[in-house]
């Protein structure tokens, strides 16, 4: 067999999974606003890992009002979600498909949770 048969019989590889396209786009998001993870100041507050938590259940509820009240913060505890990197990362859950916002978020989560448990490893 020569290397120009194999080449032709080679298998392609099968379209990805649309999980592993959205793990693939939400990591792209979390390099794009890596902030997100780092422990914020005064000034530069951002949501918690549990305000980001409620976010992805308030999503796998399909709650209507999850990402607008966000992105329109009424109250104190809200103004975290102005972080501008916060604020970008819920404009495009706002973008993505309606059917697919919640596993975005679930898995940004994921990628978030991630780095801040990388972050404690070293800090230790």
């Amino acid at each position: 067999m020569t290397s120009e048969t194999s080449a032709r019989s080679a298998p392609t590889p099968p379209a990805d999974v649309p999980e592993e396209a959205i793990a693939a786009k939400t990591q792209e998001w979390f390099n794009a606003h890596k902030s997100l993870a780092k422990p914020g100041s005064g000034g530069d507050r951002k949501p918690s890992l549990s305000q980001w938590l409620d976010l992805a259940g308030e999503l796998e509820s399909s709650n209507p009002t999850a990402l607008t009240s966000r992105l329109n913060p009424t109250t104190a505890g809200g103004k975290s979600w102005k972080h501008r990197d916060a604020e970008a990362v819920l404009k495009k859950l706002q973008g993505s498909l309606q059917q697919q916002r919640a596993l975005h978020a679930r898995l940004f989560v994921r990628w978030l949770r991630a780095e801040l448990r990388e972050k404690t490893k070293g800090a230790r």
